[in-house]
């Protein structure tokens, strides 16, 4: 199929979608379609920023890049929809997937079919009139969501919405082809990931204390949280803020870890927003990939990825002593360490690769329409 790809997103960017992104086009392409990822490119790219794009995040140039201008506040709706209705003029594309329901009328007018991916119900009123009329046209051909909670919760919001259109479909990453690193002798414990309340730096302030031994590096982050949890911990000498890298390098991070750790709290923020019933956290992936043991809070969302003490070792939420326990336990223990590494890696290759994820979300869809029955954008 040539599909298009609408992603609205400034790029490049530090948050979790362009990688889910980028990542399912390179996928899409490698199972033999045409693909154009359709951005937002931030103030200041300046040329030859799509080779920085494809290197940042580790990927082959496999699909193309087309760009939406960035248009001030008041005119940007009516100006994004003109140069959106252009673009799909000159692509014709067999498929929409999109992240955002905004432009949905577009598509529809076209006879376009169309799949949309969300991570999050509706956000407030405008969001949940304009989701409710993508998923009600004609042109609607798939949700794709992350957990079947959140498939749970549209099927509750949406009774119209026919069961067999939601797939579910958790996040992904790349296999792993990083050597592990020797290091020095210290037994190090890692976090990837952002730092807002509720990913787990309380919960690592809280036991890093109570284990001298054991060394925790911590990948990722804004400059703003960085700043303030380096405050916050600057008593504490066995955490290290190694800060952001770019996504191509995650990986290699990930393999110097001897221990990868998701202490998420009972509730998880992001951009604002309580993610805990929904989220299907991209770190679970990259450290499957990796071969690594995992130590994750026990959170149900987590329950169809994560099997105490098959794949990683469930610890209640925010439980100081029980984490102090399972690191411990993992530590000294390096035959239960690595097997729960090994059965992560195997679990990861049968079904967690972005390239297994969009044949997932891209199987037995409907047929697109001919272009000769569709009228024009």
């Amino acid at each position: 199929m040539r599909i298009c790809y609408l992603h609205l997103t400034r790029y490049p960017t530090r948050l979790a979608n362009p990688v889910q992104v980028m990542h399912m086009c390179a996928a899409m392409a490698e199972l033999g379609h045409d693909v154009t990822l359709a951005i937002r490119v931030a103030e200041g790219a300046g040329p030859g920023f799509e080779r920085a794009l494809y290197d940042q995040y580790g990927i082959a140039e496999s699909f193309a890049l087309r760009v939406i201008n960035h248009y001030p506040l008041l005119t940007r709706g009516y100006l994004q929809h003109r140069e959106i209705k252009r673009l799909l003029h000159e692509l014709q594309p067999d498929l929409i997937y999109s992240r955002t329901t905004r432009f949905a009328g577009l598509w529809t007018a076209a006879g376009i079919p169309y799949i949309y991916e969300t991570h999050a119900m509706p956000s407030h009123n405008p969001r949940w009139g304009r989701t409710r009329k993508t998923l009600l046209s004609r042109n609607f051909r798939r949700l794709v969501v992350i957990t079947r909670p959140l498939a749970a919760d549209f099927l509750a919001a949406f009774p119209e919405l026919p069961p067999d259109s939601i797939v579910v479909a958790p996040d992904a990453a790349t296999l792993g082809d990083s050597e592990p690193s020797t290091g020095n002798g210290e037994f190090r414990a890692g976090y990837v990931g952002h730092l807002y309340p509720g990913k787990g730096m309380e919960t690592i302030a809280a036991i890093a204390p109570r284990l001298p031994e054991v060394r925790f590096d911590i990948v990722g982050g804004t400059p703003e949280d960085l700043a303030s949890w380096r405050r916050r911990t600057a008593r504490i000498e066995n955490i290290r803020f190694e800060g952001y890298f770019p996504h191509r390098e995650v990986g290699r991070r990930i393999a110097g870890f001897d221990l990868a750790l998701a202490p998420f709290g009972r509730r998880v923020m992001a951009q604002r927003r309580e993610i805990s019933r929904w989220f299907s956290p991209l770190k679970i992936f990259e450290y499957m990939a990796q071969g690594k043991a995992i130590v994750a809070a026990d959170l149900p969302v987590l329950q169809d990825v994560l099997e105490h003490g098959r794949n990683a070792w469930l610890v209640p939420p925010e439980d100081t002593e029980a984490w102090v326990d399972a690191i411990q336990r993992l530590r000294r223990d390096v035959a239960l360490r690595d097997r729960l590494g090994r059965t992560a890696l195997d679990d990861f290759k049968r079904h967690y690769t972005w390239t297994a994820r969009a044949g997932n979300v891209l199987r037995n869809l409907p047929d697109a329409a001919p272009r000769a029955d569709r009228s024009r954008s």
